[in-house]
């Protein structure tokens, strides 16, 4: 009887996952501008686990650029001319590298003047940046260690990133 229910437990979970897997409408793809992120305009857009697409971030190896497979086609583009993508999960993340304050803002080097710039007049921030970064070379150090990707869906960042206000 025990192994009954046990093979029979396996049993349903097989079937489920299957089921699951087949139902899933689960899209994926990138956001090439801000705007086509608020309007929700994925680009390159594919179903989630289909093996004629894929998004490869290269986050592991440093690379600065995405390849996209999309309809067995893989095309190259620079994570500074991407706005972000979304996952197979559904989550949309956004490529930082360089500054804005905020998703439709203009991008900028990220230095400590364009920081305190995109928050004027809260001098205790400018003071925690003064304390944390002695020099711009010290900020982009530290983007470079921690703010490769944000999420978007949940306004929490992977790795330690500042999140969009």
């Amino acid at each position: 009887m025990k192994y009954a229910i046990a093979t029979l437990t396996l049993i349903f979970n097989v079937v489920f996952a299957a089921i699951a897997g087949a139902t899933d409408k689960t899209t994926n793809g990138i956001y090439l501008t801000a705007d086509d992120f608020k309007n929700g305009n994925l680009r390159y857009e594919g179903l989630s686990g289909d093996p004629s697409h894929k998004l490869k971030l290269h986050d592991v190896t440093d690379k600065p650029y995405i390849d996209v497979t999309h309809r067995e086609k893989t095309a190259k583009f620079n994570k500074s001319e991407v706005y972000g993508f979304r996952d197979s999960h559904g989550r949309s993340y956004r490529f930082v590298g360089n500054f804005s304050a905020g998703p439709t803002e203009t991008v900028l080097p990220l230095t400590i003047a364009n920081v305190k710039k995109a928050v004027p007049g809260d001098s205790r921030f400018h003071d925690a940046v003064d304390m944390m970064f002695r020099s711009d070379s010290d900020l982009t150090a530290f983007e470079k260690l921690h703010n490769y990707i944000q999420d978007q869906s949940t306004s929490r960042c992977h790795a330690g990133c500042q999140a969009d206000q």
